[in-house]
């Protein structure tokens, strides 16, 4: 934790029905290990329920249904997806 600023990772599975996106799965380390119990940060499983909503064309918004603060997640590179024939 620097200047009241934390990253929390998460390792699990997600599933979007029209505007709301669905996460389930575990809190984890960055090297995404499961973390063990004990300390500060939260640990163990997680899921949440998120209101998608598109601002701008490189601008989603996440609205929690159980936190009053969105997050809000903005488009920093483009990437071309060439699938190969198996």
């Amino acid at each position: 934790m620097r200047s009241g600023h934390w990253s929390e990772y998460i390792k699990g599975n997600y599933l979007q029905k029209n505007d709301t996106l669905h996460l389930k799965g575990q809190f984890c380390n960055a090297d995404y290990t499961l973390k063990e119990g004990g300390g500060c940060f939260r640990e163990g499983p997680y899921e949440e329920l998120f209101k998608v909503s598109k601002e701008t064309d490189s601008l989603i918004q996440f609205a929690s249904t159980s936190n009053v603060i969105p997050i809000k997640a903005r488009l920093i590179k483009h990437t071309t997806c060439n699938p190969k024939p198996l």
